[in-house]
């Protein structure tokens, strides 16, 4: 008889969930700080979110908490403040290269650069002679980075499915082409 050894450990990119918690009584904590207060309730990282307002950047009361595992807790209690938790539904990665939704990062893109105007290989972006049209869904009133091309948010279906309902890409893909 042989004996087979076989070690097995989990996923740290795949076996955690991402929260937004709103809270005002965080706003004057270093994020430092609260990374290591929240670690005792499996939180391994804290990010605060920003927006733009004319270009000039907002901090605001939300929070982005990644946790250990895959349940994300409904609330979580720190000190006096019990705050509620929601899923967090990050827009799909876009090649900033090819400019392809969900696909790869911009470091391992195989493709050519291209224009996001028009698609055109021959010129960049800020030099775009052509009319506008989107390289991923072919239409002609968005460039390849709206946030309302048919094929951006069909890959936010996507990325929100994956997260809601703890999902492979492949399987939440099916998905959404079986809702089209």
């Amino acid at each position: 008889d042989m004996e087979l050894l076989v070690e097995a450990s989990l996923d740290l990119f795949l076996n955690r969930c991402k929260g937004v918690v709103t809270s005002r009584c965080w706003d004057s904590i270093p994020i430092k700080e609260l990374k290591e207060d929240l670690l005792d309730i499996n939180v391994i990282d804290v990010m605060r979110i920003t927006s733009f307002i004319k270009e000039k950047e907002r901090k605001t009361d939300k929070y982005v908490l990644t946790f250990k595992g895959t349940k994300l807790p409904d609330r979580i209690s720190t000190g006096y403040h019990m705050a509620k938790i929601e899923p967090y539904l990050a827009n799909p990665t876009s090649c900033k290269k090819c400019y392809k939704h969900n696909v790869h990062r911009t470091k391992k893109c195989k493709y050519d650069e291209i224009c996001p105007n028009c698609g055109s290989k021959d010129h960049e972006w800020t030099d775009c002679p052509n009319p506008t049209k989107c390289p991923n869904c072919k239409g002609t009133n968005h460039t390849a980075a709206s946030k309302g091309c048919p094929e951006f948010i069909k890959a936010k279906k996507v990325s929100d499915l994956m997260t809601l309902h703890v999902l492979t890409k492949n399987m939440a893909t099916r998905m959404v082409a079986d809702m089209l």
